[in-house]
């Protein structure tokens, strides 16, 4: 077998399979510990997330068909990072929320048990004034500081209600 065949379009397509086959049961196993949804949150961005299936798979049919030289080994796996973030956007967007034990903000799943602290929320208001009135800053245990961005000041403002409650409860 010709090791081009296989580096830069076998695995490439076989990576490209199991992410779009994969990432809908990944998404049924957080929903499943998701819990009962507490608050929703507004969902752009649909258009960007066709555009980005269309480009990974048109430079991975690009690089099937043309030579691109020393690209060649770039090229498909870039389309195989384009086409997961692009179905990671896709799957997790339409769920958006803060749910009974973690929120999906964007591609972002924070659990509740995770965070350690809400680092914005424990600074004087002088200095809580400079900070976007959109992102939330949580420290989690696993993934340390994480800034999260929200459509409006309404949804962090709901959020924070329902994270303090299950930050001391």
């Amino acid at each position: 077998m010709n090791p081009n065949l296989f580096f830069f379009i076998i695995i490439p397509f076989i990576f490209m399979a199991i992410i779009s086959i994969g990432m809908p049961f990944y998404r049924l196993k957080i929903m499943n510990e998701a819990g009962e949804k507490k608050l929703s949150f507004i969902r752009s961005g649909k258009m960007i997330t066709i555009i980005t299936y269309v480009i990974a798979y048109l430079l991975f049919v690009l690089s099937i068909m043309f030579n691109f030289g020393r690209l060649n080994f770039i090229i498909p796996y870039c389309a195989v990072i384009g086409l997961y973030v692009a179905t990671k956007d896709g799957t997790f967007r339409p769920v958006n929320g803060a749910y009974e034990n973690l929120m999906i903000i964007g591609t972002d799943i924070v659990r509740y048990d995770d965070i350690i602290s809400l680092p914005v929320e424990e600074l004087p208001p002088e200095e809580r004034a400079n900070h976007p009135d959109n992102v939330l800053v949580v420290v989690t245990r696993k993934h340390g500081k994480r800034q999260l961005t929200l459509s409006n000041a309404n949804e962090l403002a709901e959020l924070l209600v329902i994270l303090k409650e299950k930050m001391n409860g």
